[in-house]
């Protein structure tokens, strides 16, 4: 091989060949494809920690409200009752007979609708409540 005077083998060398290129785009596209699915998961488990947690939240008020001989369950058996519609109920507020007291829960409709399925519907004497259940 003849190198002419003031070039080099090195200087020759301008860009990337296509198998370079192609190789750093497979690479960059498997390592995206796994934190995409990562990201995914723990979405997921972030949705379902706050589902249960406005549901612990929504049992404790309507226990309390319960105790306070509020009424604000309607039995899923009742035209347009259970659980959703009892949570309804906590949401604009229910006045207690026994205590001076506005039981409510502020929630939106979209979080009451991912928390219904933590809850479920319990008589406590002539009464209902609402109850908090991990595993529907």
């Amino acid at each position: 091989m003849i190198i002419k005077k003031g070039h080099s083998k090195l200087s020759r060398h301008r860009g990337f060949s296509l198998v370079e290129i192609l190789v750093t785009v497979a690479v960059i596209g498997i390592i995206s494809a796994i934190g995409i699915a990562s990201v995914t998961g723990i979405r997921e488990k972030a949705k379902v920690a706050a589902a249960k947690r406005n549901a612990q939240q929504i049992a404790q008020v309507s226990a309390a409200a319960t105790e306070a001989g509020a009424i604000h369950v309607v039995p899923a058996a009742a035209p347009g009752g259970g659980i959703q519609a009892s949570i309804d109920n906590l949401s604009v507020g229910v006045q207690g007979k026994h205590i001076e007291a506005t039981f409510k829960v502020p929630i939106s409709v979209q979080a009451a609708l991912e928390a219904e399925k933590y809850l479920r519907i319990e008589q406590a004497g002539r009464n209902y409540k609402l109850v908090f259940v991990s595993d529907p």
